[in-house]
C-alpha cells in the first residue's frame, strides 16, 4: 500500500473509532433506562407469575409441583391414557 492510502486509512478507522464512542452521561442515561426496565420486568413477573403460581403449583399430599393448573389456580382433571 501506498503511503497516503496508509494515512486514509488510518484516518477512517480513528474517526469512526472517534464516532462510535459515547459520553459519559449518554452511558449513565443507558443505564438508568436498563435498571428502570429491570425494575419493571421483576415486578411483573412477580406479581403476574410467582405470587399467583408458586403457592398452588406445591402438591402437598405426594410432594413436588402441580403441572396442570387452570388459569383459576385450580388443579386440572387428569387424563389418564
Amino acid at each position: 500500500m501506498s503511503k497516503s492510502i496508509q494515512s486514509a486509512f488510518f484516518f477512517l478507522t480513528l474517526l469512526l473509532m472517534v464516532i462510535s464512542c459515547k459520553t459519559k452521561e449518554q452511558k449513565t442515561e443507558v443505564m438508568s433506562e436498563r435498571l428502570a426496565l429491570a425494575d419493571t420486568i421483576e415486578h411483573l413477573l412477580r406479581t403476574n407469575l410467582v405470587d399467583i403460581w408458586y403457592p398452588t403449583c406445591i402438591d402437598t399430599v405426594y410432594g413436588g409441583y402441580l403441572t396442570s393448573l387452570t388459569r383459576t389456580s385450580t388443579q386440572a382433571p387428569i387424563n389418564r391414557k
